[in-house]
């Protein structure tokens, strides 16, 4: 783009990480590769960083901070005075999901007259680091930084600023959304990822309902929003003779919705449906549970009971524990009586915490 270049301030400490943001990893590629490859419509793209090759295999031009530890003031300042552009579009490398489409909406803003175009969420929020900058805003920012004040946000009272507003746009705000510390990192790769999945499965009759609703309440006292599936063998009948829903499907039509304001359902045909598809459709859950599923690779919780069978029948994989009314002798494998269900949550706990804990690193 004429005149026009981008800069990728990844010269931070990230200490509120505990790790270097740009090198966390989404979808097999890392922050800083995510974003860089959504600017390469520009001819001038610089890296912002602390110190020289800080990331050898970037490929672009670094500029080292003149002013070493003042965060992302710095790092701008320092861009500005250096880059070839008369403008630079600056964004942080910890935003993952900045796209080239929205760069090129925030060029369409660009005009003359004004130091800075600095985008603006929805909650009419300024984002100072995803905006672009003029070199007439160097001076500015070299006042702030003689003044100790390394606030960008503090520096844009003393800029012409115009507003690039997401609310008359397609872009929503997570496009300009920073990942600060692992509990966001976390969430992130769990919306990603979707939420755990823990199957609760054995033999007919041998208390897989009764021991879900029993392990609900615990996991809901631990604070968890928790979904359950039920995987039936045999077809059912989803509608009660009688009911609207039932008519309507009666009448003809392939699928029927019911709601009210804190609550739907919602019935539709379609073969070949699996566990996945259930799963897919509860990306709000901290944990869904399946009752069934006996033979899958889902990490699992398997009820015994001796009347009924006194071998478990589960695929042996990712067992966590078996919940019986004798001891099943299966290594590293716990047997929790059919009462206890805090002893069970716990079990689903401990799980779901080292999910958690992985999707962090």
């Amino acid at each position: 783009m004429k005149d026009l270049g981008a800069v990728i301030l990844a010269g931070g400490k990230s200490s509120r990480m505990g790790k270097d943001k740009a090198l966390l990893r989404l979808d097999n590629e890392t922050f800083l590769q995510r974003v860089q490859k959504q600017l390469t419509a520009f001819d001038e793209v610089l890296l912002s960083v602390s110190r020289e090759t800080q990331y050898p295999q970037s490929g672009m031009a670094e500029i080292v901070d003149q002013y070493a530890e003042i965060g992302p003031m710095g790092g701008l300042y320092s861009a500005l005075t250096a880059c070839s552009s008369a403008r630079l579009l600056a964004v942080t490398c910890d935003m993952p999901f900045f796209t080239g489409d929205l760069a090129e909406y925030m060029c369409g803003y660009v005009a003359d007259g004004y130091d800075a175009f600095v985008v603006v969420t929805r909650e009419d929020r300024l984002q100072p680091l995803c905006a672009i900058y003029c070199k007439s805003a160097s001076p500015i920012l070299k006042k702030q930084i003689d003044k100790k004040n390394y606030r960008i946000i503090d520096a844009l009272a003393f800029l012409r600023v115009k507003r690039i507003p997401l609310v008359h746009s397609v872009y929503a705000d997570e496009t300009v959304q920073n990942i600060n510390t692992p509990g966001e990192y976390a969430d992130l790769r769990r919306r990603r990822q979707g939420p755990p999945i823990i199957a609760v499965c054995g033999l007919k009759n041998t208390g897989k309902t009764t021991l879900l609703t029993g392990i609900i309440p615990c996991l809901r006292r631990a604070g968890l929003k928790v979904a359950v599936v039920k995987h039936d063998g045999h077809d059912f009948v989803p509608d009660v003779p009688g009911t609207d829903s039932y008519r309507y499907r009666e009448a003809g039509a392939y699928a029927a919705a019911v709601y009210s304001r804190n609550r739907y359902m919602l019935t539709a045909e379609q073969s070949g449906l699996s566990t996945e598809d259930m799963t897919s459709r509860l990306p709000d859950a901290d944990v869904i549970l399946v009752e069934g599923d006996k033979h899958s690779d889902y990490p699992k919780i398997e009820v015994v009971r001796r009347e009924i069978a006194d071998q478990p029948v589960c695929n042996p994989r990712n067992l966590l524990a078996f919940c019986s009314d004798f001891v099943l002798s299966r290594p590293g494998v716990p047997t929790l009586s059919l009462a206890d269900y805090e002893g069970v949550a716990q079990v689903l706990l401990s799980y779901i915490q080292s999910v958690n804990d992985t999707a962090a690193e």
